[in-house]
């Protein structure tokens, strides 16, 4: 070990010549990023900056955001399957909806109701969408409603090459692009706060090395 008073070490290779310490290539590697952008100060060889405490609550604070960042991603995955599975539920569902046999009763006994249906191409899905409530109510209800909207769908350019639950499907499909947004964007937190935990801990042990050497 070199007897200077004061030395500064900004690089992988200084602190190798610098300390009598065998260190692996993946941890050579994550010392390289400490490098950097910073040091390690010795005062009579002895590591003055960074202090141990310091560096202990780093690798706390680091723990910490992760298992932060690790439940937050659990939401946005959760929420991703949600909208995934948004039409599947409502089909597994349907059936305990006092809404859904009211609609299949008066399909059944109700020819006009049933052409009606077949003209706009209406699925069983969006009319039990809670967010077409009230056209499932209306189209049950008013057959002047279901003539309109009939005539609508087929004479309208919006609806030519479209169906009637276009807006809820993208609903659903924008809250699935938000949910992989939020996750690959957590994904790289994560992955950079694992990377900052194996620098520290690298640090902690060269410290924790040299007080013994000393």
């Amino acid at each position: 070990m070199l007897n200077q008073k004061n030395k500064t070490i900004n690089n992988l290779n200084k602190l190798k010549e610098f300390l009598n310490l065998e260190l692996k290539e993946e941890e050579q590697k994550y010392l390289n990023m400490f490098f950097k952008k910073r040091f390690i100060i010795f005062e009579n060889n002895k590591i003055k900056y960074p202090l141990k405490e310091n560096i202990k609550l780093k690798i706390n604070d680091i723990k910490n955001e992760i298992n932060k960042l690790t439940e937050l991603k659990k939401y946005w995955t959760k929420k991703k399957k949600t909208a995934e599975n948004y039409y599947q539920r409502i089909y597994f569902t349907k059936y305990f909806k006092k809404d859904y046999w009211r609609h299949k009763i008066k399909e059944i006994t109700n020819k006009e109701y049933k052409e009606d249906l077949k003209n706009i191409d209406l699925s069983e899905e969006i009319l039990m969408d809670p967010e077409y409530k009230h056209l499932l109510n209306a189209f049950l209800l008013d057959p002047d409603y279901r003539k309109k909207l009939t005539e609508t769908v087929n004479k309208s350019i919006v609806y030519r090459n479209s169906k009637i639950g276009n807006i809820s499907k993208k609903k659903q499909d924008f809250k699935i692009d938000v949910a992989i947004k939020k996750s690959d964007q957590i994904n790289i937190k994560i992955k950079d706060n694992k990377q900052e935990l194996k620098i520290y801990k690298i640090i902690l042990k060269i410290i924790r090395f040299q007080n013994k050497t000393i």
